[in-house]
């Protein structure tokens, strides 16, 4: 994984994970999602911050995926907090990780500017 604070919106985040032969991070299990959390929650850099990951639903309202590994997203292994996802002003398509809401996913527009997390594997 590659935590990067330098803000940017969603496509930009993705874009540049993509140049780097990563992609915006995909919790595609409770095991990956608590590893993630509970390291920005242990860093006193990160754990403030919101985070982009690949979660989405750009496409098809209300039918949130992960970008660039084609899976669904399953609010069993990366949970939404509280009344998430709202859609507010049916501006909202974009994932992201927010503090303030205990680390749980949430939805927020694309433009917004928020930090990223790139994932890439293992060969």
């Amino acid at each position: 994984y590659k935590f990067n604070t330098a803000t940017t919106d969603w496509h930009t985040a993705r874009s540049n994970c993509k140049k780097q032969g990563d992609h915006l991070v995909a919790m595609e299990t409770r095991e990956e999602f608590n590893f993630i959390i509970r390291f920005l929650k242990d860093s006193p850099v990160y754990s403030s911050l919101n985070w982009w990951t690949a979660a989405n639903d750009i496409d098809n309202e209300a039918q949130w995926v992960w970008a660039d590994v084609n899976q669904p997203m399953s609010s069993s292994a990366a949970p939404w907090a509280s009344t998430q996802p709202d859609n507010a002003r049916n501006s909202e398509h974009c994932g992201d990780v927010v503090s303030e809401y205990g680390h749980k996913m949430n939805d927020a527009p694309c433009e917004s500017h928020y930090a990223s997390i790139c994932e890439y594997n293992l060969l």
